[in-house]
């Protein structure tokens, strides 16, 4: 049972180790074992044990605001251009504004700067190493064009940390993180998502977020999280979940299959050193797709872990596509089971391909299923 009076909203718990499965097994950059586990993981919260309960009680702004009596009016709401001033007191950046969309641009270009309870319609760039973003609200719905990042980072300035903040993505946005800059994101609320939310490349950490509210746009895999190459990545404990069946949430374009909760996508350079473990998935296509998916580029993807993971009843196209190569270290296991009944998951075909349990057999076609299929399985 979930354990809100034991929780201090806004805060995380302490960094731990290796996680204790099938030894101590983790890499990071150049594929060599770094025996410490997944960047910079933290505790749960008491009482949580997968991201199953994760949810409003947890992520974004308002739990935080909630805890202090209040809420999104507490928040300084950035409307002019000028000089970034961060909760610090110091010069920190820039904003622009847009006039014709009325968003505001918040570039952040000071080391080590410290955002904290603003309220930003608009996008936040990080420019410059370590900086820290929490108890904020950032609306991207209102931008226009394609192909934008709602927190865009930067490889050449690693070490963002991002916690509870609320993030509406909207249809110009291609993510709500790129897969650059090293980033770690905790408790954080996503949603209106059109195409993807986490896109996860080098020193990534995803924990203790809630992927909700999936708008996916024509055409658009809208993956909760995306990784194409980098290594060093843990996705732990978040709750993805695309599809809630409430009345006004939109249902996914189930006829395209084109989108999972996690998407190991057409890689664009090696992977290796990925943790996914006690997520819990649901809503989407493809619930997780995972496996090598572009051997014929040349790329590999190696040492890649997914355990302990919880599915919802949800979907159209099965819990998992591709095999999984144990020759190349992946592993995914009777661990990841039916969050209703605590079931595995069934293996047929040679080499194995994971199917929905109970349900599907081997060579039954999944392009005759239809939105009516959802949520009829164990």
């Amino acid at each position: 049972m979930v354990q809100t009076t034991a929780w201090v909203p806004g805060t995380t718990g302490p960094v731990i180790g290796v996680p204790a499965w099938g030894g101590a097994r983790w890499g990071g950059n150049g594929g060599v074992d770094n025996g410490r586990g997944p960047y910079g993981h933290t505790a749960p919260p008491p009482g949580v044990t997968s991201g199953a309960a994760l949810g409003a009680a947890y992520c974004g702004v308002l739990p935080v605001l909630a805890a202090q009596g209040r809420g999104y009016g507490y928040l300084t709401k950035i409307t002019k251009a000028g000089t970034l001033v961060d909760a610090t007191g110091a010069n920190s950046g820039t904003v622009t504004v847009n006039a014709a969309t009325g968003t505001v641009g918040v570039t952040v270009t000071r080391a080590g700067a410290v955002l904290q309870y603003l309220d930003i319609v608009g996008q936040l760039s990080i420019r410059a190493r370590d900086v820290t973003v929490r108890y904020c609200r950032i609306d991207g719905r209102p931008i226009t064009g394609t192909g934008k990042y709602l927190v865009s980072t930067q490889d050449a300035n690693p070490g963002l940390v991002m916690s509870y903040c609320e993030l509406l993505c909207g249809q110009a946005m291609s993510a709500a993180f790129p897969p650059y800059g090293g980033y770690t994101a905790r408790y954080n609320a996503v949603h209106e998502v059109s195409n993807d939310a986490f896109k996860v490349g080098r020193d990534a950490l995803v924990e203790y977020n809630w992927v909700y509210g999936l708008r996916k746009a024509p055409g658009a895999h809208a993956d909760p999280v995306q990784w194409t190459s980098g290594d060093n990545i843990g996705v732990l404990f978040n709750r993805l979940d695309c599809f809630t069946g409430a009345a006004d949430a939109p249902s996914p374009e189930v006829i395209d299959f084109a989108n999972g909760t996690l998407q190991v996508g057409t890689m664009s350079g090696n992977g290796s050193w990925f943790l996914m473990t006690d997520n819990y998935c649901n809503g989407a296509n493809y619930v997780i797709r995972v496996g090598n998916q572009s051997p014929q580029n040349g790329y590999t993807t190696q040492h890649a872990f997914w355990l302990r993971n919880r599915f919802g009843r949800q979907f159209i196209a099965g819990p998992v596509y591709d095999s999984i190569q144990a020759s190349a270290d992946q592993v995914f296991d009777d661990t990841n089971v039916w969050h209703q009944s605590g079931r595995t998951y069934r293996r047929t075909g040679n080499p194995p391909v994971w199917y929905y349990s109970h349900v599907v057999t081997a060579g039954q076609p999944v392009s005759d299923w239809t939105p009516v299929s959802m949520g009829r399985y164990p």
